[in-house]
């Protein structure tokens, strides 16, 4: 049976090809020069990765008969299970609003700009346990209305309802809290679930008018977020007493490594203020996402002769968590001073280079490529655990040309509250069928 193009594009050659022509397209636009003295031995390494990446995901090129995991047996077991998940879900978003309202006091700030400033700049106020586990808890919300995509037909609309309210919490806290990136990773993994869903639900399944909206959604929300990052840009410009926008392209120049040429340049410092804001914005987003190439270089110089850092940067929170128990590793803190630019990006490879080196990372990638297909073969095939895990690392490759999502925008916790979640669901149809067998009344010969 031919896939459809839908699917094809939500595979991880699929999300590694989109994720190459919005680089690409990024690129081309004539608004920036990138002035960082470069290495090509770092581009030879960037493409060994990609390359090696490549390589493990062709290893399994014919899926396996595996045996569909996408059954819940008893439907009333996991509606119960998905009311708890829902409960401790709406506890860790009502964690992290109360700590970001009680704990870190974003209201006495001047705006959300000024309070994400405060909080890059001299880190967070109270990472206390509660900040600690409603970080912990809060991508629940998300993974719930995966979850509820994949099973409505068994879930109560109520059930739907709320999870779709906890959705928007997850992105109303994101928004306050001054971010931007873990809204595209929740856009990322909703589009890949609805794309997988269709695989397994011939009443969703993605064709003709459905593929349609589909698509007009995601080119609408795109456009709303490259409206929300040009709000982001134009408020934290504000937020440290910049008026001139000028300025601001001056001190990118000097610490940023590249430089807005002409006539765009120009057309920020006299032209109207729309038409400034939108060389801006366009400038930003472009640099935001292609500079971690061009700074790759760099990254690739200082780390020359020092020790791989084996999963510290990747995994900093359990390697913080195996420090407290007295286990002797690099510590995070070592991790960090080594980043020759901090604040700014190296692109998914460039903590496989700190944590593995050159060859290590070479198998890194090879062994992550066949670690993916695994779970798209897997998805493809009905297993709910893999269903919920694949679209988190569709977007994990999706960001492979800019940053980490391993590490950043939440990324260990979501993986953390699938294995969490579907566990949950499981414990619960597991307990059903004991206490079913309980009650069983034993046939007399």
């Amino acid at each position: 049976m031919k896939q459809p193009l839908s699917l094809k594009l939500a595979s991880p050659l699929g999300a590694l090809t989109l994720s190459v022509v919005v680089w690409l397209l990024c690129y081309l636009t004539p608004f920036n020069i990138y002035t960082n003295e470069q290495n090509p031995e770092a581009y030879l390494l960037l493409g060994g990765y990609l390359i090696a990446f490549v390589a493990g995901t062709l290893i399994w090129r014919k899926q396996p008969q595996w045996t569909p995991g996408l059954r819940i047996e008893s439907a009333r077991a996991l509606r119960v299970g998905f009311t708890i998940l829902l409960l401790i879900a709406a506890s860790g978003l009502f964690l992290r609003y109360f700590d970001l309202f009680f704990v870190k006091h974003i209201q006495d700030y001047e705006s959300t700009s000024a309070f994400r400033i405060s909080e890059v700049e001299e880190g967070t106020q109270a990472p206390g346990a509660m900040s600690a586990f409603s970080v912990l808890l809060y991508p629940i919300t998300l993974v719930c209305y995966l979850i509820s995509l994949y099973l409505y037909k068994k879930l109560f609309l109520w059930q739907r309802t709320f999870a779709f309210i906890g959705l928007l919490g997850y992105g109303g806290y994101t928004v306050l809290q001054g971010g931007r990136a873990a809204l595209a990773v929740a856009g990322i993994m909703v589009i890949t679930t609805l794309v997988l869903r269709g695989v397994h639900d011939p009443d969703r399944r993605l064709e003709g008018a459905r593929l349609r909206m589909l698509g007009v959604g995601v080119v609408f929300g795109t456009l709303a977020f490259i409206v929300y990052s040009a709000y982001v840009v134009i408020s934290r410009v504000q937020a440290v007493g910049i008026q001139d926008p000028t300025a601001v392209l001056d001190v990118a120049e000097r610490t940023r490594g590249f430089i807005l040429k002409e006539p765009y340049y120009s057309m920020v410092k006299t032209g109207p203020p729309a038409l400034s804001s939108a060389v801006s914005t366009g400038s930003s987003l472009t640099y935001y996402f292609n500079h971690g190439f061009y700074n790759f270089s760099e990254l690739y110089d200082s780390e020359q002769g020092r020790r791989p850092l084996a999963g510290v940067m990747q995994f900093g929170p359990v390697v913080r968590f195996l420090n407290n128990l007295g286990v002797d590793t690099p510590s995070v803190e070592e991790a960090e001073a080594r980043i020759p630019q901090p604040g700014l990006f190296y692109t998914f490879f460039g903590n496989v280079l700190m944590d593995w080196g050159v060859v290590g990372g070479l198998v890194y990638c090879l062994l992550f490529g066949v670690f993916v297909q695994a779970l798209w073969i897997k998805a493809q095939a009905g297993s709910l655990f893999c269903l919920l895990l694949y679209p988190f690392f569709a977007c994990v490759i999706a960001y492979f040309p800019l940053s980490d999502m391993i590490v950043g925008a939440y990324g260990l916790f979501t993986i953390t509250a699938v294995v969490f979640s579907v566990g949950l669901l499981h414990f619960f149809e597991l307990a059903y069928k004991a206490r079913a067998k309980r009650m069983a009344v034993p046939q007399l010969a």
